[in-house]
């Protein structure tokens, strides 16, 4: 089965992108993670859950981010637990590595991450 891109969501300083292919989302996230951008990218995961087995968001195109878009990501992988093959991030060096330690920082140190189900 071939990739087939979905459109983007975008707002002044955040871009999102995805792509399917077969049961691998990717949400490709650009610009500065904020709290607007952390509200975009859950709102383009949720429709994508179904169907998937995995997803992939790439936070290579991130250049800042804000403590309430970090946040985002633990979100992220609270709504994607049930997926077969899991939520990954790709990062390398830069603000969107920065944005997912930041993001984690707190969970690794026994905090909840966020998501109520037993």
């Amino acid at each position: 089965m071939s990739a087939t891109a979905e459109p983007s969501v975008a707002h002044p300083r955040t871009s999102l992108a995805v792509q399917r292919d077969g049961s691998l989302v990717t949400i490709a996230v650009a610009g500065v993670l904020d709290a607007h951008g952390g509200v975009e990218l859950l709102a383009t995961l949720q429709p994508v859950l179904d169907g998937a087995t995995r997803i992939d968001i790439d936070l290579l195109g991130v250049t800042g981010s804000t403590p309430e878009g970090a946040r985002s990501l633990v979100r992220a992988r609270s709504l994607s637990g049930r997926l077969a093959d899991g939520l990954h991030f790709r990062t390398g060096p830069g603000a969107g590595q920065e944005a997912l330690l930041e993001a984690f920082a707190d969970v690794e140190h026994g905090e909840d991450d966020g998501d109520d189900a037993a």
